[in-house]
């Protein structure tokens, strides 16, 4: 009756923020790692939404090594969302990434796999030629180290004439790291280039060593040495005769015997 009493007041102040709970990804499954896949040269955003307070500490890792922030790699909390982001990453940026947010009731880590794709490494060389002909011969590689993350679709082969000069492509469609190439003109001068692509691009060319003329793999053989006569008759002479000393790569197969006589000219 006497009116109001003195104001009763806290040891201090408070927060007006929702209870305090452990943190908890959300948006992420249970049963394996969030895939992320990334072109090269892109930034690479990996948003980790949330629900937590107070608000968690936020770990990243890749390959179970810590990531902190630097000049470039950023790690931010705004608005319930955790972020990491990695300005124009590389191939090397893939691999298994995690979050973890802690606080002091309890802490949730969630995984995100994560692949740069990008367009194939250039095939490992070198660049063999084998099986000459005048019209063909074969080529032979291997795959690239990398695929940019994507199966290798094909193989473009080109091939370059010295006397053109300009390289022309002889199939795009190659499937496996050997290829034929056909339609040469004998004894013109060729070199060969092959690129692997995938379906984010095409890789830098793998070269030949050295260029080829399309012909024979051998050479006429050189002449017989020492011709001398044997027996001979009214009609009829023996001939002997040393065999050639390079036969040009290849067996001989038959010599040819001609005659003249000494007051013709044929």
């Amino acid at each position: 009756k006497a009116g109001p009493g003195d104001y009763a007041q806290t040891d201090g102040s408070i927060q007006a923020r929702p209870p305090d709970v452990a943190p908890h990804a959300v948006g992420f499954s249970a049963f394996g790692p969030k895939e992320i896949i990334v072109h090269a040269g892109e930034d690479l955003r990996i948003p980790v939404p949330f629900v937590g307070s107070p608000a968690p500490q936020v770990i990243f890792t890749k390959d179970g090594e810590e990531i902190k922030p630097d000049g470039n790699t950023q790690i931010t909390i705004k608005d319930g969302i955790a972020e990491l982001i990695i300005p124009k990453v590389k191939g090397g940026s893939s691999g298994l990434y995690t979050c973890t947010l802690k606080n002091h009731l309890g802490q949730d880590t969630v995984q995100m796999k994560v692949i740069v794709v990008d367009k194939p490494d250039t095939p490992i060389g070198p660049l063999e030629i084998n099986d000459i002909k005048p019209d063909s011969c074969v080529l032979t590689w291997k795959p690239p180290k990398n695929d940019g993350g994507s199966p290798i679709s094909s193989y473009i082969i080109e091939k370059f004439d010295t006397k053109k000069g300009e390289w022309q492509k002889v199939s795009s469609f190659c499937r496996v790291p050997f290829y034929e190439v056909t339609g040469l003109k004998e004894g013109s001068e060729y070199k060969f280039r092959v690129s692997a692509e995938n379906l984010y691009g095409q890789s830098i060319p793998l070269e030949c060593e050295k260029s080829i003329i399309a012909k024979n793999p051998y050479n006429a053989p050189q002449g017989p040495s020492n011709v001398e006569i044997g027996k001979q008759t009214e009609n009829s002479v023996t001939l002997k005769w040393n065999k050639p000393k390079n036969d040009g790569g290849s067996k001989v197969i038959a010599y040819q015997v001609e005659i003249r006589k000494p007051d013709s000219d044929i």
